[in-house]
């Protein structure tokens, strides 16, 4: 009997609160498509190909995001001393083999502004990206930061903001390689949610379910606990009506000179078709852009700083500080004693620290 070969890889990319969770939920609908849901391990450790990740990369991962135990993972069965690729390609075995599934891979938000390097650690990969008007992301993580910890910390209105131009600046390096990308909006998979995955089947090579579109039956199992997923967990495709501006007066002015300076710049790609917002009259000026810029990378930088403290600081100074249990998770976090704020409380993972 013919042993079967590697299932195709995919990476599901978009800034955060663009559309990630929907799309994910919708593929692993498919029976020959299983996905992790940000297991991100490269949010942590470096974004380097050859890089041996630690002995106990898992645990802190697990302490990272609980991409393990949201997964039901048993760190018995994933390598130690080992890159990071051959790390992250373990867990997707993993989960793609429990359905036998062709497809396998990850949606992972973190990686919006890595993509060359993540094609670079995995050159067989292929690229899934969503676009969403950037200023309904920041609305969105907006509303979502009254709850979560991760949204809230300062920064990251910034950072997914201009992270969609600098998403933009991945793609376009990845198709000037050559690499394989499908793009696609959020828009248009609240509208026509069948159209788009039938898209997506065709460009990653298996016939399309029509099941996909339909949530009802959908695994929500790996999808850490908060209201912000309330609506993704009901299966509600449609579009929340605003009542009220989140965003000060400021931040709504500042996307309209960028929305302009964008349309004009990247007039014909999908990045420039997300933004639905109205245009200034005029762009930003250079010094707008330059001071923005140099605030975005500062938040960038800062985040990774503080991921660099965590990976090399002792995990049980880390899990004493956030008073948590630091027995490691079980094969199956459904039977952990443990209340479940500790075993799969994503609320208190990385959002506390910083990713």
């Amino acid at each position: 009997m013919a042993e079967r070969t590697e299932p195709k890889l995919i990476f599901v990319v978009g800034v955060w609160r663009s559309g990630t969770s929907l799309l994910h939920a919708m593929l692993n609908q498919h029976p020959q498509i299983g996905l992790m849901f940000e297991a991100e391990p490269f949010g942590l450790f470096p974004l380097k190909k050859d890089v041996v990740f630690p002995p106990d990369w898992a645990a802190r991962l697990e302490f990272f995001n609980q991409a393990l135990s949201r997964h039901k993972l048993d760190p018995a069965e994933l390598p130690t001393r080992e890159t990071g690729r051959e790390c992250l390609l373990s867990m997707f075995r993993i989960i793609a083999a429990r359905k036998k599934a062709a497809i396998m891979g990850g949606k992972s938000p973190t990686y919006h502004a890595w993509l060359p390097r993540i094609a670079n650690i995995f050159p067989e990969a292929d690229f899934i990206i969503i676009w969403r008007n950037p200023l309904d992301s920041v609305r969105s993580v907006k509303d979502a930061g009254r709850q979560n910890r991760f949204f809230g910390a300062r920064g990251v209105l910034t950072r997914t903001y201009f992270g969609s131009e600098q998403m933009f600046k991945g793609v376009a390096k990845l198709r000037a390689d050559g690499r394989r990308v499908h793009e696609l909006l959020f828009a248009d998979l609240v509208t026509t949610p069948e159209l788009e995955m039938k898209k997506i089947c065709d460009f990653i090579g298996v016939d399309f379910d029509p099941r996909m579109p339909d949530l009802r039956s959908a695994d929500f199992s790996m999808v850490p606990p908060g209201e912000h997923h309330e609506p993704l967990r009901s299966g509600m495709l449609e579009k929340k009506q605003r009542r009220n501006e989140v965003l000060s007066r400021q931040w709504v002015e500042k996307d309209q000179r960028y929305v302009k300076l964008w349309r004009e710049r990247y007039g014909d790609s999908f990045f420039a078709r997300s933004l639905t917002s109205e245009s200034a009259k005029i762009s930003p000026g250079a010094f707008e852009i330059g001071t923005d810029r140099l605030i975005y990378w500062w938040w960038r930088l800062w985040s990774r700083f503080k991921n660099k403290v965590i990976r090399r600081t002792s995990l049980a100074f880390w899990q004493q500080f956030r008073g948590e249990d630091t027995t490691p998770p079980p094969a199956n976090p459904l039977n952990d004693p443990r209340p479940l704020d500790k075993a799969v409380d994503k609320e208190r993972s990385s959002a506390d620290i910083g990713r």
